[in-house]
């Protein structure tokens, strides 16, 4: 009979916009095909008065013998409906595109009231299932209907769908013979089914059992007056959908055999199995467990080594016929492994998988035997987390009787393993570092750890004994790295055992380095990196110095620059320690560092004078003798300052042409002019005719003192002296005669050895004095990182590109009075560096 029933459902609207557009389906009707195709009698049963109803629930008139039975079941005031049965056990409607379901309708009621309607969906294929029923629950009165549909969706379709459903179940009677009835005084019978499930007949059972398809098996339990009660095995049977099956089973009482027969029009030879009082009163085959025990679990935690043998050992008196092991399990079905198989005649590729698996045979090849065992030791020692086994065991004999069945759960327990840092942080520049392990059970030497970055290897030093946190072994593990590794900053640590993989961090005591090496120490000061201290705890940090046979201070001058500190005020030219102290923790690592000198410039107060005379002859007057002033002393380590007089003399002008634009003078300060010393005069000198005033033209040229040197001509031959130390700035005195508003200027320059200014500054409009005063000027460094290679000081009496001078300016040039044109004179003297 097809029952029609009329769906209308919809679900919520896909608010997204799609470019390929949606189409709108209905799913009006779903037929009910609730024909059952027997296998009892040549003709189908129910074939006569079949009619198509359009109501929920199917057929309101019932449904003939579907069920098996000549009344539809045990007596019951209504008649069987298998529609209506299947809807109590659930209802769905779905659409599938690749694995995802797009929608769903599992209310009935909201189904079977038109509630649903226009379901909009995007356009493309589809495939439309309908279940009515449990597909997991059988037995009697558990129908299950089953149907699905391709469709295909355009953009703008307004489609009905109509599916029809039928029987996805298989109907197996189970029929007793008066014969059969007669012989045995009680029985009752059994069917183990594809899915796991055991569905009992009882005695008194005529009803069919709504089964799912696939192979089942089926026992009889019976007692013969005057024999034991036996437990028999009257066979495996395949069952299709929507088919009807009946066994039935007849004693000939005169032979003791009895005969089961499978369904008339299948093409299945009857079984017969003995049921003398000898065969009956035979102790049924047994099976007993080493390691093991029927219905209990077994679990074994991962990485434990299993020494016990877990094994099932099969006794049959009358010979072992069969061994029925059905497995649960997705892990071993996905290795190929066969779900319900007999071991005592599966082929040998079906075997092949099972002994793969890690199971020992014995007693199930060649002829019958009374013994064998099924050893499952390594199959459960090679399990992994998460696939438990559920194993079933049942061993018929040669007479059909059945044991009890043996079944078991093997799994793996996890193992809890885990892996955390411990209180204790990795000391700064070492190698070693702990961690706590935590296991349930295991070998904790098994674990492996290495650098989560870079997968360098650390090797286990020490292992405590554990402690129990939580119910958990918790051990603590000392690991070291190679000899060249030294852990600076927090890192992270790779621990591998068994199938797992993770990571944990492990922070590092904080510290100190001198990132750029010397590069940091200067003469005063040292910049030093500190590690692993939040920047907002960088104040509370003290740094203290140790100079040699002398104890720890602190450093009072101290700058914090975001994760470094400064330690101002050291003393230069000296090998000392440094360290780093927080409130509360231990001192970090100590630093060995050498200042710096706080070297000076040599002669940098120009008291020592080179003179050097000669002669030359001026027209109209004859020769004459003069000297030559260089700021050093002949001979002497102290020629470091250069000059841009000229030592040759202009014998072509008329008088005597003297180009000392640099010379020896006095200074003293504004405040004491009793304190006289010697200073450098720096003057700019107009060159040529001056002796006459009508004379010819003249040019006039700054006076410059620079650290390097010059030629005879006044020319710069090199900028620089060779100079290790960095200081923070320089300072001079100075006293500046200008003419017209001019600026004197001077130039500092520290270069590291590669040629790059790392320091400089330079004055273009230097201030007009006329009395004593000391200038600073600070070093602006773009480098703190490189030492220092060359200092480089240069003064010029005046920065402009034009000069001006005054003619026929008499002034003292080293105690005797000299006559010459003479513009800006700067008077320099105390050239200091200054080293903070």
């Amino acid at each position: 009979m097809i029952a029609f029933v009329a769906i209308m459902v919809s679900c919520n609207k896909d608010e997204a916009s799609s470019a390929d557009g949606f189409a709108t389906v209905s799913f009006r009707n779903i037929g009910i095909d609730s024909e059952v195709i027997s296998t009892i009698t040549p003709s189908r049963s129910g074939e006569e008065g079949q009619t198509d109803e359009e109501v929920p629930g199917g057929n309101e008139d019932g449904q003939g013998n579907t069920d098996g039975s000549e009344n539809g079941g045990t007596e019951t005031e209504e008649p069987f409906d298998p529609i209506a049965e299947a809807v109590k056990n659930g209802f769905k409607l779905s659409v599938v595109t690749h694995d995802e379901t797009v929608y769903a309708c599992t209310d009935y009621e909201k189904f079977s009231n038109g509630e649903c309607e226009n379901v909009e969906l995007r356009v493309g294929g589809y495939t439309v299932f309908a279940d009515l029923g449990n597909p997991e629950v059988e037995g009697f009165d558990q129908p299950y209907y089953s149907g699905s549909k391709d469709i295909h969706l355009d953009k703008g379709d307004n489609v009905d769908v109509d599916l029809e459903c039928k029987l996805a179940n298989s109907i197996l009677k189970i029929n007793y013979t008066d014969s059969f009835k007669k012989y045995f005084s009680t029985y009752s019978s059994s069917v183990s089914t594809s899915k796991g499930n055991t569905v009992e007949y009882t005695q008194d059972e005529t009803r069919g059992a709504y089964l799912a398809s696939g192979e089942v098996a089926v026992y009889v339990k019976a007692k013969k007056t005057g024999a034991n009660e036996a437990t028999l095995n009257v066979g495996k049977y395949t069952l299709n959908p929507q088919y009807e099956y009946a066994l039935t089973l007849d004693v000939d009482a005169s032979n003791a055999i009895m005969k089961i027969t499978f369904s008339e029009n299948v093409n299945k030879e009857p079984i017969t199995i003995n049921v003398s009082d000898a065969a009956l009163n035979a102790n049924p085959p047994y099976m007993t467990g080493e390691g093991i025990t029927s219905g209990e679990e077994f679990s074994i935690v991962e990485g434990i080594t299993l020494d016990e043998t877990l094994k099932v050992t099969i006794s049959a008196e009358a010979e072992i016929a069969s061994c029925m092991m059905t497995t649960t399990s997705p892990y071993l079905t996905g290795k190929g492994w066969s779900e319900s198989v007999d071991l005592a005649s599966a082929d040998e590729d079906v075997m092949s998988v099972i002994k793969n698996s890690g199971v020992e045979l014995k007693g199930f090849s060649g002829s019958l035997s009374q013994m064998a065992y099924i050893d499952f030791t390594e199959l459960v020692r090679n399990l992994p987390k998460e696939n438990p086994v559920d194993v079933r065991l049942t061993v018929t004999d040669k007479f059909g009787k059945v044991s009890e069945e043996f079944a078991f759960l093997a799994k793996k327990q996890d193992c809890m393993f885990s892996v955390s840092p411990t209180d204790e942080e990795a000391p700064f520049m070492g190698n070693e570092c702990k961690v706590n392990v935590t296991l349930l059970e295991g070998d904790v030497n098994n674990v492996q750890f290495a650098l989560a970055d870079g997968g360098q290897s650390l090797s286990v030093q020490e292992i405590s004994e554990p402690v129990d946190v939580d119910g958990v072994n918790q051990y603590t593990m000392t690991l070291k790295g190679t000899d060249d590794m030294q852990f600076i900053n927090p890192f992270k640590v790779n621990a591998k055992y068994l199938t797992y993989d993770t990571e944990t961090d492990i922070n590092v005591s904080y510290g100190i380095l001198l990132d750029n090496g010397e590069g940091d120490v200067w003469a005063k000061r040292a910049y030093m990196h500190v590690y692993n201290v939040p920047q907002d705890e960088m104040q509370s940090l003290k740094v203290q110095k140790k100079e040699v046979n002398g104890d720890w201070t602190d450093v009072q001058d101290l700058e914090v620059s975001g994760t470094s500190l400064i330690a101002k005020g050291l003393s230069s030219n000296i090998r000392q320690q440094l360290r780093v102290v927080k409130d509360g923790k231990e001192p970090t690592n100590v630093l060995e560092i050498t200042t710096e000198e706080d070297k000076q410039i040599p002669n940098n107060g120009f008291e020592e004078w080179h003179t050097e005379s000669f002669q030359f002859k001026v027209s109209l007057i004859g020769n004459r003798t003069r000297d030559w002033y260089l700021p050093w002393i002949d001979g002497g380590e102290d020629k470091v300052w250069a000059v841009n007089s000229k030592k040759t003399m202009l014998s072509e002008c008329t008088n005597w042409n003297l180009d000392f634009k640099v010379f020896p003078t006095i200074s003293w300060s504004s405040s004491n002019k009793s304190e006289k010393t010697k200073s450098a005069q720096i003057s700019t000198v107009a060159t040529g005719a001056w002796a006459v005033s009508s004379g010819g033209a003249v040019t006039p040229h700054a006076g410059e003192l620079w650290l390097g040197t010059a030629d005879d001509g006044g020319n710069h031959l090199s900028d620089g002296i060779l100079f290790i130390s960095r200081p923070s700035a320089i300072s001079f005195w100075y006293q500046y005669s200008p003419v017209s508003s001019e600026k004197f200027y001077v130039k500092v320059e520290l270069k590291a050895e590669d040629g790059t200014v790392i320091a400089s500054n330079e004055i273009t409009d230097g201030p007009q004095e006329d009395v004593g005063k000391v200038m600073p000027i600070p070093l602006v460094y773009d480098n703190y990182i490189k030492k220092a290679s060359t200092i480089y000081i240069h003064f010029k009496s005046t920065s402009s590109s034009s000069p001006d001078y005054k003619t026929n300016v008499t002034m003292e040039i080293a105690g005797t009075n000299q006559t010459s044109h003479i513009g800006s004179v700067l008077r320099i003297d105390d050239v200091q560096l200054i080293y903070e």
